[in-house]
């Protein structure tokens, strides 16, 4: 049996780990890149299944530059986030915590095909930093995709070419 202080230490862990992750959503969703970057530890390791699973490690700073290089073309976003199951590492001070992700795209002016709706599920690897729970690494488990994700994708990157040059071409 574990002491009171034990149990919630834990249940603070827990909600400090859902925090960042719903931290992203918003973070995203808002554009607010200063926010989003403070949700990842300085190294990120990421994997998506629908782009055939290969695995990039890149710094904090080009994560954000990357999301941010196709997020901001897009009119407006929706990034929701369920469902956490939190399971802590041995020494916990990493953790994974794997959730459902509900993100909506959408171009304004646009055809209908040059939107998507992504559903996933998402395990954010996370590690205990001096700053608190971070982000190290995050794989998606691509559900299905509603709308035309190549199309509206692209377009989004064509349009947040003018915001961020150099980076349209992505990762």
């Amino acid at each position: 049996m574990t002491s009171l202080e034990e149990r919630i230490a834990l249940l603070e862990d827990r909600t400090a780990i859902s925090d960042v992750v719903i931290r992203y959503c918003m973070a995203v969703d808002t554009r607010d890149w200063e926010l989003f970057s403070t949700c990842f530890d300085e190294a990120v390791t990421t994997e998506y299944d629908a782009y055939g699973d290969s695995v990039q490690q890149q710094s904090r700073e080009e994560m954000v530059a990357y999301v941010a290089s196709v997020l901001d073309g897009f009119t407006k976003t929706q990034h929701l986030s369920s469902n956490h199951v939190i399971r802590f590492g041995p020494d916990g001070h990493d953790a994974v915590c794997r959730s459902q992700m509900h993100a909506q795209h959408f171009l304004d002016g646009e055809t209908s095909d040059q939107h998507y709706v992504l559903r996933a599920i998402y395990d954010n690897h996370m590690v205990r930093t001096a700053a608190g729970w971070r982000i190290s690494g995050i794989h998606s488990h691509h559900r299905w995709v509603d709308g035309n994700e190549e199309q509206a994708i692209g377009e989004a990157r064509a349009r947040a070419a003018h915001v961020h040059p150099g980076q349209a071409q992505g990762q």
